[in-house]
């Protein structure tokens, strides 16, 4: 079952009300303690669980596809190939994915004496960083560049061992109040704990701007679900998002 074990914390109602505009439901439809089915213009679906409930939105008419689905069912692909009738290749698909939260009262820093804000001196190696990604790992995402890779224009922390950039986290604003942080490590220096310093400093600023910090990462993410847990991030909600005619059109 989803969230087994995982005690529904005091929520922000700042991101019940961001999600409910994204997926077009009221922030209550998140905590009626059941899956609530709303319709959505378009194509897409999402498929958003919370401790407490949570919604699938689908397109019109498409109701009764889901409306006895469990959980498990409706975070998996395989599922809803099957139950829409298309073939993987035509199923466009992002997540299940993993939500979680900072607020200063959960928060436990880990500070690290190499980890800073990037400055426009850091250009060369932020550079250097993201050839190296894409040599190692192409196709991948860059997470830390999830709101821009441009230092000045969007935040940018980094973490420098030996000389070199090896971490960098960034920053999305998903409103005033509501800021996602995406970091990624080069291969050679994962599991040292690099990745956490970074968010951890992330998280520290954005928090003293009296804005919320998010973290999302993939469902089966353990590095990245460590990271949340040892920051204080708490379990927000599950999601996992789809466009049933995405391949074909």
């Amino acid at each position: 079952m989803v969230f087994t074990g995982v005690a529904a914390p005091a929520l922000p109602i700042q991101l019940d009300k961001l999600w409910a505009e994204i997926l077009g439901c009221e922030p209550e439809d998140l905590r009626k303690g059941r899956v609530c089915v709303v319709p959505r213009e378009g194509d897409d679906v999402h498929v958003f669980l919370t401790p407490d409930g949570g919604v699938v939105a689908v397109p019109p008419g498409g109701e009764p596809f889901v409306a006895e689905a469990n959980p498990e069912q409706l975070l998996d692909a395989e599922w809803w190939t099957a139950t829409l009738g298309v073939s993987p290749a035509h199923l466009a698909w992002h997540g299940p994915s993993a939500i979680w939260y900072a607020t200063p009262e959960t928060f436990a820093p880990q500070p690290h004496p190499f980890a800073r804000r990037l400055r426009r001196r850091d250009a060369g190696e932020l550079a250097r960083f993201a050839r190296i990604l894409h040599a190692r790992e192409p196709g991948m995402f860059h997470y830390w560049a999830i709101g821009g890779r441009e230092i000045g224009q969007v935040p940018l922390w980094g973490l420098y061992y030996q000389g070199r950039l090896v971490a960098v986290a960034g920053e999305r604003a998903w409103s005033e109040k509501v800021r996602e942080i995406g970091v990624n490590v080069l291969p050679r220096w994962r599991q040292r704990g690099f990745g956490t310093a970074v968010v951890s400093l992330a998280t520290e600023d954005i928090l003293k701007e009296r804005a919320l910090a998010m973290w999302m990462c993939a469902l089966d993410n353990l590095p990245g679900t460590r990271i949340a847990m040892r920051l204080g991030y708490r379990p927000y909600a599950h999601h996992f998002w789809l466009r049933p005619s995405g391949a074909a059109g």
